[in-house]
């Protein structure tokens, strides 16, 4: 009997499933255009490249990206007589995936064939023409609050140590010195702005005054001289900012 049975091996045999393309490994492929052209758009295939790169530089990382390509493959191959006996509908679904992307790719042809450096490139001079003249506004804003900061220190110092007079005083003028070299400062307030640093460093420098007088003399002409060319190029900022962003809106 156990004779009988052994040399009939085709009793054991597994019922046949329609053939499935397998990999050198064993797993399980299946033909989806969708993916390849997919994976084959610039953006998308820099991204996977990057991607893999940034987990393989780590150890740690890298054995979990490999268990789990392991554990997907393993899963591939275990799936294969279900993909297989639904191939049909597989296919089915990849065809209209295709003509879904074949609509979009007509629509932007640019997404599909642009490298990444092109579009990092044109993205990065789109921002500088509608968003980057916006920040030397902000920078001019920052300073001119910094020098504000300044006096305001200054004016707190009261009886305080000639060193922290000094410093302070030293850091009205080179943020005036900042600000005067700022390209979108106007040549009126630019001069006024350069004349202010010396007549500031003039007064830190003078030997014959005490910390106290220097503190008092320094307040007072940056109230006089410097704070009115400040608020003038405030407003000026502001008035710019405030067109950038109306032109903003209607474009």
């Amino acid at each position: 009997m156990i004779a009988e049975f052994e040399g009939d091996t085709t009793q054991l045999a597994k019922p046949a499933d329609e053939p499935v393309n397998r990999d050198t490994n064993g797993s399980t492929l299946t033909d989806l255009k969708i993916v390849d052209r997919v994976a084959h758009i610039p953006l998308v295939a820099d991204g996977l490249v990057t991607f893999e790169t940034v987990i393989k530089a780590n150890q740690f990382t890298a054995s979990l990206y490999q268990t789990a390509t392991g554990i997907a493959a393993k899963s591939l191959d275990m799936a294969s007589p279900v993909i297989n006996r639904t191939q049909p509908l597989i296919a089915k679904a990849d065809g209209l995936a295709n003509q879904g992307l074949d609509m979009v790719e007509a629509r932007f042809p640019y997404a599909f064939k642009a490298t990444t450096d092109e579009i990092i490139s044109n993205a990065k001079g789109i921002y500088d023409q509608r968003v980057g003249h916006l920040l030397p506004n902000e920078v001019v804003k920052r300073v001119i609050e910094q020098i504000y900061e300044l006096k305001d220190r200054l004016a707190a110092t009261g009886q305080a140590a000639g060193g922290q007079v000094h410093s302070i005083s030293t850091g009205i003028a080179e943020q005036l010195h900042k600000l005067a070299q700022h390209a979108e400062i106007p040549a009126s307030t630019k001069e006024a702005l350069i004349a202010a640093y010396g007549d500031i460093k003039d007064i830190v420098g003078k030997e014959e005054s005490t910390a106290q007088g220097k503190a008092t003399e320094i307040l007072h002409y940056v109230q006089s001289k410097v704070q009115p060319e400040l608020e003038r190029l405030t407003n000026s900022v502001f008035k710019q900012k405030g067109q950038a962003v109306e032109t903003e809106k209607t474009s």
